[in-house]
């Protein structure tokens, strides 16, 4: 997600009970649809009410929607809202 954030970036993060058009744009944390286990960060591009798409901050070292397809909605965990370390980057996301 460079350059918005960086590796060791600590986020505040607030759970996304269901999609909604503020989500547009934002930041979120999705469990990555080939593993559970794993999370990423990226940016809501589209949505609608059963799935979502999302592109990194750096396309072109990015593994996203243009690879992975949409998103199924139970896959959306939360929105990034603040950076809270380092905090010298300190403050709002989105």
């Amino acid at each position: 997600m460079e350059p918005t954030l960086s590796d060791g970036d600590k986020l505040l993060v607030l759970r996304a009970r269901k999609l909604s058009e503020r989500l547009l744009n934002k930041v979120v944390v999705v469990k990555d649809p080939r593993d559970n286990g794993i999370v990423m960060i990226k940016r809501v591009i589209e949505l609608d009410q059963d799935s979502f798409a999302v592109m990194g901050d750096n396309p072109s070292e990015s593994t996203d929607s243009r690879t992975l397809g949409r998103f199924p909605a139970h896959l959306m965990l939360g929105v990034a809202i603040y950076r809270y370390f380092p905090l010298s980057r300190s403050g709002r996301l989105n």
